[in-house]
């Protein structure tokens, strides 16, 4: 019995260190450069008007915004595989909503099957699902999360970024179990005197 209850009181202190070294390691993973106020001083209007841009479908002006040497990638979740994830330059981000060529955006979640999709179609599912603008309370360089299960790496990532993060529920609510909920990532990286636009990630519920 007393080797026993040394075991289990070891096991316990293992688990309790690990945790404690996840808890720490993810509070590393979110930390910003700046505050929510200064991060929202310097893109609040901006990201509104990317937003606007995605919703009106202008690609001509949502180019206007995005990174002149980095371009902007498209991430269907807020993790983001660079691998598989797709990067746009301005034009080409004005071309292809024009065509009808199919690409590949990345992996389906649960599956892992490519996400093959013209470029208006997958900002119909991955970028603009729900009425975004609706949320007048966007977050800036939030600390928490919507309630996705899916680990959110934009930081690693993006480590000198920031991030504004606009919230839907879900038509469904709370009442239907808003398994339709959607939460938008525009991460932004200076160049120059400005904060362009560097990604674009989707979170929403997943498998």
């Amino acid at each position: 019995m007393r080797k026993l209850a040394t075991i289990l009181i070891a096991a316990t202190l293992f688990t309790s260190a690990f945790m404690q070294r996840a808890v720490a390691q993810d509070g590393e993973a979110r930390r910003y450069t700046m505050s929510p106020a200064e991060a929202k001083r310097l893109t609040e209007t901006r990201a509104r008007r990317i937003m606007l841009a995605i919703k009106n479908r202008d690609m001509r002006k949502l180019a206007s915004f995005v990174h002149p040497r980095k371009g902007v990638r498209f991430s269907p979740y807020v993790y983001v595989d660079v691998k598989t994830t797709r990067v746009l330059n301005r034009q080409q981000l004005v071309n292809l909503y024009r065509s009808n060529r199919r690409l590949t955006w990345g992996e389906w979640d649960g599956s892992g099957a490519h996400i093959n999709m013209t470029f208006r179609q997958y900002l119909k599912r991955f970028v603009y699902r729900q009425d975004l603008l609706s949320d007048k309370t966007p977050a800036y360089n939030p600390e928490g999360r919507h309630g996705g299960n899916t680990i959110d790496n934009l930081l690693e990532i993006y480590p000198r970024s920031i991030i504004v993060t606009y919230d839907h529920e879900g038509i469904t609510g709370p009442q239907g179990g808003a398994m339709d909920w959607q939460a938008l990532y525009l991460v932004f990286e200076k160049s120059g005197n400005d904060w362009y636009l560097v990604a674009v990630a989707n979170d929403e519920w997943t498998i």
